[in-house]
């Protein structure tokens, strides 16, 4: 904030975005969505922070879904 930095976009798996809800670091979350089916084999991980996201500790609700394409992009504000 004191650089004058005002907006930051953090891209990551599962990982970096569970760290980031656990701890409440974010305004808003743009969760995009594709109908691909990827085979899952031993290092694949899941999304798993979808309870995070919609859970109370964050209070977010979604403010608007969109179709790009046949993906889906959701975002999410707190």
């Amino acid at each position: 904030y004191i650089l004058g930095i005002r907006n930051l976009v953090v891209e990551g798996g599962d990982k970096i975005t569970k760290n980031f809800l656990e701890r409440g670091l974010f305004n808003q979350v743009y969760l995009f969505r594709s109908p691909k089916k990827i085979p899952i084999k031993k290092n694949h991980l899941s999304f798993t922070s979808m309870t995070l996201l919609l859970g109370k500790k964050n209070h977010t609700k979604s403010k608007a879904t969109y179709k790009l394409a046949k993906d889906t992009i959701s975002i999410y504000k707190r």
